[in-house]
């Protein structure tokens, strides 16, 4: 018995047999390949074999729709079959059942195998791996730190560089975990210090030898990822291109066929490449996916965040150096090249997302390149445990659907607040779907549409939500999947496994968003409905418990209620938010037993103290803005560790599409405000400001970056001023544009040709942010700038 990893799957169908193709790595850093035959298959209902027409072989089973009804397994010779025949029998008006299955994925999930899996069987030299097995009997493991250790798939980081056209490709270099090398393309230059490159530097006198070299490398390190930055719509792209001119295979997989790239023309969906048995990441889709947010996904951004380094030329010159450079400094010219594989390779290990993604697959069953498809992720365990029920899934099927309901949002009161309690519901969505049995399987239907037919307000059977959907009161599929994965995650806290912990709370939070979702087999709007229902009913109740008990909520949002307890005090307000916590989840528990007839896993948790508090008004109006505010909020109270933090939500200091001068402006103007500043200091302070935007002194602060939505040649009915920047570029490289406004309007970075518009800064980008602040103290941008106001700042205070 050996231990694996599955990185990678696919199929082949010779002669009217189906083989399922695994790969991946084995416990002892060897790669392997399982080949094992298996059959397509999808489901219809028994009642309806009579309506098709053409002849079938179906086979009987003891499984049921969720509805109870039988159903037949209907076998296929090849996986392409399973899409004809549900066309042909939806035609006859019959439904199918899980005919939507990627079916590699359906084997796994058959054989109840995630991402580990022990092998047992004989071990032959593989024409692509190190090891072959034929037909073994494999079994799913149970992941332990260990054992992912030991199977830990095999990386290498890519990078070429070309002339400006990418019609010639000079170099190609690599990085692993242990070296770093590189090809390059002779020239005058290059033959001329031949004897000085390194031994890690091989030459090349034709460019198609250059290629070869790249396809034999990936060979015989025989990696299981492959992974650069901007890897598939640049590297690989212009390597393929590049290989049919010069009639080369582009076979980058671990079998005889040429791999293939689906390029995507749109900036917003991501472009994805198939070599047979391996998986291609691309850094910049790692970090996305993995939620990690940075100003720009470029290659210098991210090194100097994750690895307080840099490329040896900035991006922005790169073009008008490196032909210069492979031509007089060649030497220079491949540090450059391996220099950029080096710093992909450890970004992507340094960030985390290596195994954070690693982690999403161990946990889901999904590819390292599927993980982020939450559809997939959940189908992926849902399926089984149906299975387990004896039930099968509808297939996916186009779905009209009327809009949901949304989380609760309560009205917020402007103002600036001393002493302000954040009190906030853990992982809400998820314990109420826990709580209340919310589930597919263990959905019942609509309470008008049930009355007739069962008794619905028999709290012993049933639970009734808000909107009315009506759920079943036992513990059904999706409850207990939330328990094991709270279990797991507790598990990986108490073991300080971050990245477990942090891949579970994805899935977790996901699950909300795949019911609500039309392209999910398992969507019903009154169902996910009945979600954000539960929540809106429990913030409601939460802030009418409060306000009996004389508080003031000055604001809710979804699973928080901000709460001022009108003291002066800071360790009585903290004393209050203790207190406050007991006694609201004493009293959530016991209504939820009263009225619903279930056990409560909510928790509402005193999250957060602020010492000052600040709700802006919308802009433009007198009523309380939603989703912005901020605070001092205060940590480690009455500790030596006590520390004050201004902590923003929605307001212009954490949105990318302001400039960083209005974000040093808000930061400041509110740290004035918090400090309990007299007003001439924050006068000053404004007029100050202004005058240094004047002076020319904070240009550096003055850059928009806002994203394309869409190709540029797209926008026709409006022009907004990135997509005119944009326009000006000689080249568009990533969906964010950085400009500035200058007196002849919007202008890209690369290409400022006319002075810039400090008037337009000082009107869109600071008076907002003043008078969203001044307007709570009776004064306002206008009165600072005159020199007077109708009252002074210091009155308020």
């Amino acid at each position: 018995m050996v231990l694996g990893f599955i990185t990678n799957s696919h199929y082949t169908t010779e002669n009217n047999i189906t083989i399922v193709h695994l790969f991946g790595r084995l416990e002892n850093q060897k790669s392997f390949e399982i080949q094992v035959p298996y059959t397509p298959y999808f489901f219809i209902r028994k009642e309806d074999k009579k309506l098709i027409k053409a002849e079938i072989t179906a086979e009987e089973t003891t499984l049921t729709t969720m509805q109870k009804e039988p159903v037949l397994k209907i076998n296929t010779l090849s996986p392409k079959e399973v899409p004809e025949l549900r066309s042909l029998f939806e035609k006859s008006d019959v439904p199918c059942f899980e005919a939507d299955i990627q079916f590699t994925r359906r084997f796994l999930m058959d054989k109840g195998i995630l991402a580990l899996l022990d092998i047992k069987g004989e071990e032959l030299k593989g024409k692509y791996t190190d090891i072959l097995f034929v037909n073994p009997e494999i079994n799913p493991v149970s992941k332990t730190p260990e054992i992912v250790k030991k199977c830990s798939p095999k990386m290498i980081a890519f990078d070429i560089e070309t002339d400006a056209k990418a019609n010639i490709i000079y170099s190609i270099s690599f990085a692993t975990d242990k070296e770093e090398f590189a090809g390059i393309l002779k020239n005058d230059s290059v033959s001329k210090f031949e004897k000085e490159f390194d031994k890690n530097i091989t030459l090349f006198s034709e460019e198609q030898d250059l290629i070869s070299w790249f396809f034999k490398i990936i060979r015989e390190y025989d990696p299981d990822i492959i992974t650069g930055w901007h890897v598939i719509d640049f590297d690989l792209k212009v390597i393929l291109e590049r290989a049919k001119f010069y009639k080369l295979s582009f076979n980058i997989g671990r079998d005889d066929r040429n791999s293939s790239l689906r390029i995507e023309s749109s900036f917003f969906r991501d472009s994805s490449a198939n070599a047979y048995g391996r998986v291609i990441l691309d850094g910049i889709q790692l970090l996305k996916s993995s939620f990690i947010k940075l100003d720009d996904y470029k290659l210098n951004t991210a090194a100097k965040h994750f690895l307080n380094d840099s490329k040896l030329i900035e991006e922005d010159k790169r073009f008008e150096i490196i032909d210069e450079m492979y031509t007089n400094n060649p030497k220079q010219f491949i540090a450059y090249n391996i220099k950029d594989s080096r710093l992909t390779y450890d970004i992507i290990i340094k960030s985390g997302v290596y195994d954070l993604t690693m982690q999403r697959s161990l946990l889901t069953g999904l590819h390292m390149d599927s993980v982020k498809a939450s559809i997939a992720s959940f189908d992926s365990l849902y399926l089984r445990e149906l299975r387990k029920k004896g039930v099968v899934a509808p297939s996916t099927r186009p779905t009209n659907s009327e809009e949901g309901i949304g989380g609760y949002v309560r009205s917020s009161k402007p103002g600036i607040y001393d002493n302000v309690l954040v009190l906030d519901f853990k992982s809400l969505y998820p314990s109420l779907m826990r709580t209340f049995n919310i589930d597919p399987y263990s959905y019942v239907g609509e309470k008008q549409y049930l009355e007739q037919e069962i008794d619905v307000n028999d709290k012993d059977q049933y639970i009734i939500a808000p909107n009315d959907a009506v759920f079943r009161n036992e513990e059904g599929i999706m409850p207990s999947m939330l328990k094991t994965l709270w279990d797991e995650r507790d598990v990986a806290r108490r073991q300080g496994n971050e990245l477990a912990r942090y891949a579970i709370k994805i899935l977790m939070n996901s699950m909300y968003g795949v019911l609500a979702s039309p392209n999910s087999r398992y969507h019903i709007r009154n169902l996910s409905n009945s979600i954000t229902s539960f929540g809106q009913y429990f913030i409601k109740l939460t802030a009418s418990r409060l306000e009996e008990q004389g508080y003031d909520v000055i604001y809710g949002d979804t699973d928080s209620v901000f709460v001022d307890v009108k003291t002066k005090d800071l360790l009585e307000a903290d004393n209050i938010g203790k207190s406050i916590e007991k006694d609201l989840n004493k009293f959530i528990q016991k209504h939820i037993e009263e009225k619903y007839n279930t056990n409560s896993v909510l928790e509402l948790e005193y999250e957060k103290l602020f010492k000052k508090f600040f709700m802006p008004k919308a802009r433009g109006t007198e009523v309380g803005a939603k989703k912005r505010y901020a605070g001092l909020k205060v940590t480690g109270l009455g500790t030596e560790s006590q520390k004050e933090q201004l902590d923003f939500t929605g307001l212009e200091f954490v949105r990318r599409d302001w400039t960083e001068l209005a974000k040093e402006f808000q930061l400041k103007l509110l740290d004035l405000i918090f400090s309990d500043a007299k007003d001439e200091a924050i006068e000053n302070f404004v007029s100050n400001f202004v005058d240094d935007i004047k002076s020319g002194k904070l240009d550096e602060l003055l850059v928009y970056r806002k994203s394309l939505r869409k190709d540029v040649e797209s926008y026709t009915k409006t022009t907004p001023p990135h997509v005119k920047a944009a326009r000006m570029l000689d080249k568009i490289e990533g969906s964010i544009i950085e400009y500035v406004i200058t007196l002849e309007g919007p202008q890209p970075i690369q290409k400022i040709l006319a002075p810039l518009d400090y008037d337009h800064y000082i009107e869109k980008q600071i008076k907002p942010i003043a008078d969203s602040v001044l307007g709570l103290l009776d004064s306002s941008f206008e009165d600072v700038m005159k020199g007077s106001k109708q009252s002074g700042l210091d009155s308020f205070f």
